[in-house]
């Protein structure tokens, strides 16, 4: 599963990703125990991971600023580990614009 956003070079984003309902599918209620975040192109000006962390027990976060070439689609993957031992992975496509 992926989803689509844009962002400006300059901008300072965080990017949230939702795993709630592939917790509750569970049963006890799963939760993320590691959340790992990668950076997957072929762009020699890549954006810059700053921090990312789990928020709650079923949200992921990752901090992105400076980089990026413009009209580049940089693909931002975050893998996450549950209790139960299940394995998640959602792609998020970031297009660099303009400001």
């Amino acid at each position: 599963m992926s989803f689509n956003t844009e962002k400006s070079p300059q901008e300072i984003l965080d990017y949230i990703i939702d795993y709630s309902q592939e917790m509750a599918l569970s049963s006890p209620v799963d939760q993320i125990v590691s959340s790992v975040w990668t950076l997957e192109d072929s762009s020699t000006d890549n954006l810059t991971l700053d921090q990312d962390s789990i928020q709650a027990p079923d949200h992921v976060i990752c901090r992105v600023s400076d980089g990026g070439r413009l009209n580049v689609i940089h693909y931002l993957v975050n893998r996450v580990l549950t209790v139960s031992g299940q394995k998640h992975q959602r792609t998020i496509k970031v297009t660099m614009r303009k400001s």
